[in-house]
């Protein structure tokens, strides 16, 4: 479970999944199929060295609910990735 403050103070909650370096986005996305009802997964894994990828859905106190695709470096921890929401926004994160 992950949390994350929107700009506008909006307290999001969701749920993330790392895909494993060989895994596939087929296999990715049927591991995300049994998790809550309103999460999607989608994704590609790239070959970078350190890189994996990963998807998640936060969903707003708000109503916002947002799908993201990240990509983080397992040695540093650090990463980013890019969204929408269910309005239309688009986001840019890292961390």
């Amino acid at each position: 479970m992950g949390t994350a403050t929107g700009p506008d103070r909006e307290q999001f909650k969701g749920r993330y999944s790392t895909m494993a370096e060989n895994m596939t986005s087929q296999q990715a996305f049927m591991k995300l199929v049994d998790r809550v009802a309103f999460e999607q997964g989608y994704g590609t894994v790239f070959g970078d060295q350190g890189k994996v990828n990963g998807v998640a859905t936060l969903a707003g106190d708000k109503g916002t609910v947002v799908d993201m695709m990240y990509t983080y470096d397992k040695a540093t921890g650090h990463g980013s990735g890019e969204g929408t929401d269910n309005r239309g926004n688009e986001y840019r994160v890292m961390f």
